[in-house]
């Protein structure tokens, strides 16, 4: 009897340390990072260190993210995203033709276009468990959170010093633009 309680004992201990360790890694519930607004605008310390250096910005836009999102055992409706993320490019110094800057643009477009597919998907996953706990807790979705998480997730994904800003806006989508359109629509009865 002592040694299945300590047995019990011992595996309650190590699945709360999983836990603690869990959500310390994820930066989720008491652990989460709490950004400083007041220190720079939009809370992108790194974006302000790099644009006074010399690398600059490259903002690419993602294909719509369309996120399902569930309440209960249905999807209550689904939220459509467009996202547009900011690269970190380095300048180089020589100062060639306009025909080769523009050349070597298009590589470097090229290149980045490539981490696109694992970025979408990483982020789809990670805003299929993040929005609805956002909506449970506020009615309305705040965007600049959202890009600072996005943020976060794109450089546990592709590297750290990559991908300086993201930007998201909220699309109607077809569903809701049909709502709002017969809401509005006079009836006729």
């Amino acid at each position: 009897m002592k040694k299945l309680v300590i047995i019990v004992f011992v595996v309650i201990i190590l699945l709360f340390g999983g836990i603690i360790t869990f959500m310390q890694q994820m930066e989720v519930g008491p652990f989460a990072k709490e950004e400083s607004v007041d220190a720079v605008p939009n809370g992108d310390e790194e974006a302000a260190s790099t644009a006074s250096g010399n690398s600059e910005t490259q903002l690419i836009d993602m294909e719509p993210i369309t996120v399902p999102v569930f309440m209960g055992d249905s999807v209550q409706a689904p939220l459509r995203l467009q996202v547009r993320i900011g690269f970190k490019i380095d300048n180089p110094k020589n100062e060639g033709s306009e025909l080769s800057t523009i050349e070597e643009s298009q590589r470097r477009t090229e290149r980045l276009e490539k981490y696109m597919p694992k970025l979408q998907d990483a982020f789809v996953v990670y805003l299929i468990s993040y929005v609805p706990r956002q909506y449970r807790r506020n009615s309305k979705l705040n965007t600049q959170e959202i890009a600072n998480r996005l943020r976060e997730v794109g450089q546990r994904t592709i590297g750290k010093s990559r991908i300086l800003s993201v930007e998201i806006k909220i699309a109607e989508t077809e569903t809701q633009a049909d709502a709002e359109a017969e809401a509005q629509a006079p009836s006729g009865q």
